[in-house]
């Protein structure tokens, strides 16, 4: 399992519009492990007891500082939350949205 591996910029995180295989996300970095479907829960409980044997102390400075770009970031943003808001609450907005499909794309 690893830690303190964050996105570090919205260029490293490839969302694109649509699903992504499993073996995609994780060449992509997005997940770190690919678990078949029979073993999920077992997996799950795996790694929920590493991170429950880790110190308490190093598990919270290592989500403080995963978390710290994106705090800085929304604090940054906080002087054009109503703003945004507003734009998006729009009644032009909200048509515009409800007119686009935003199904993912069945491609192969």
């Amino acid at each position: 399992m690893r830690f303190g591996r964050a996105v570090s910029t919205h260029t490293d995180a490839r969302l694109p519009r649509r699903h992504a295989a499993a073996d995609e996300a994780f060449e992509h970095g997005l997940i770190e492990t690919v678990t078949d479907p029979d073993r999920l829960f077992e997996s799950a409980i795996a790694a929920a007891e590493a991170l429950a044997a880790l110190p308490a102390a190093a598990f919270a400075l290592t989500k403080a500082q995963f978390r710290e770009p994106f705090l800085q970031r929304m604090q940054a943003g906080a002087s054009i939350d109503a703003e945004v808001q507003n734009v998006w609450a729009s009644d032009r907005t909200l048509a515009l949205v409800a007119s686009t499909s935003l199904e993912p794309s069945r491609k192969a």
